[in-house]
């Protein structure tokens, strides 16, 4: 269950001022705020990241995809001395 805080400080804030103004009305209106909590609650999550920035993958940094074809070109240059290897082993028998 995921609930915003602020949301829910919101609500019990509510509550206290409906007790002190109209306590009669608390029947009627403690069951609407409940429900309300969780609407309210995607309402202000779903604010907070307008753009959806939380769904999209980060693109890579210039260093980190620097770091990576160096990897990638360390890798790829292992893999063919190892090929020449196997060969050289494969011939001499």
């Amino acid at each position: 269950m995921c609930l915003n805080k602020k949301v829910l400080a919101g609500v019990a804030a509510g509550v206290l001022v409906l007790l002190a103004v109209r306590p009669a009305w608390m029947g009627a209106a403690l069951p609407l705020l409940i429900a309300a909590v969780c609407p309210l609650s995607m309402l202000a999550m779903m604010r907070r990241r307008p753009d959806g920035a939380a769904c999209r993958a980060r693109p890579a940094s210039k260093e980190a995809a620097d770091g990576a074809g160096a990897r990638s070109a360390e890798l790829d240059e292992r893999i063919r001395r190892l090929r020449a290897e196997v060969q050289e082993l494969g011939s001499s028998r």
